[in-house]
C-alpha cells in the first residue's frame, strides 16, 4: 500500500504541528471514524470492536476495592461510566497520595455501586483490562464472579 505524496505531506504537517507522528495521527483518524460508524448503527457494535456486547453508558455512584499484584489492597469512589455483559468501566476520584502509581499494579477489583432506578446495590469481581486516562482516570475490567441478580439487572440496562 502507499500514500500520495500531497496525502502523506498533509498527514505529516498535521503530525508535526500536534508533536506526534504520522501513524498517532491516521490512528486517531480511523478510531474517529469507527465511532461514527458505531454510532449511526445504533446500538450495533462496529465492525472493529473487540467487544462481544455493546456497552451502555450510565452514572452510578461506586466504590472500587483493588487488588494489587504485591497483595495490597486500594479503595477508591468513582462512578460507573459505562456498562455491559462483558465488563465495566469506572471514572475513579483521584485520592491524595500515589494515585497513578499505585493503580499501575492493579491486577483485579471488586465493584460495588448503587443503581438510580429501584436503588439496587450491585456488586461484581472483575479482572482489570486497562487503566485509561479520558478527560479522568478510568480503570475497566472483565467480570470474573457476578450473582445472578446482579446480572439479571445489567441485562435490562443494556
Amino acid at each position: 500500500m502507499s500514500i500520495r505524496r500531497e496525502v502523506y505531506a498533509r498527514l505529516d504537517f498535521l503530525a508535526k504541528s500536534e508533536r506526534t507522528d504520522i501513524n498517532d495521527i491516521i490512528s486517531r483518524l480511523l478510531d474517529s471514524h469507527e465511532r461514527s460508524q458505531c454510532n449511526t448503527q445504533g446500538s450495533a457494535l462496529s465492525p472493529y470492536d473487540k467487544r462481544q456486547h455493546k456497552r451502555c453508558s450510565v452514572s452510578f455512584p461506586a466504590v472500587v476495592n483493588i487488588e494489587m499484584t504485591h497483595g495490597g489492597r486500594a479503595f477508591y469512589k468513582g462512578k460507573v461510566t459505562d456498562i455491559s455483559l462483558g465488563g465495566i468501566r469506572i471514572q475513579l476520584e483521584p485520592d491524595m497520595g500515589n494515585f497513578y502509581e499505585n493503580l499501575s499494579l492493579a491486577r483485579s477489583f471488586e465493584i460495588v455501586f448503587l443503581e438510580n432506578i429501584n436503588s439496587r446495590i450491585v456488586t461484581a469481581d472483575c479482572t482489570v483490562c486497562r487503566l485509561e486516562y479520558l478527560d479522568h482516570l478510568c480503570i475497566a475490567g472483565k467480570y470474573s464472579k457476578m450473582n445472578l441478580d446482579d446480572l439479571s439487572f445489567i441485562k435490562e440496562v443494556n
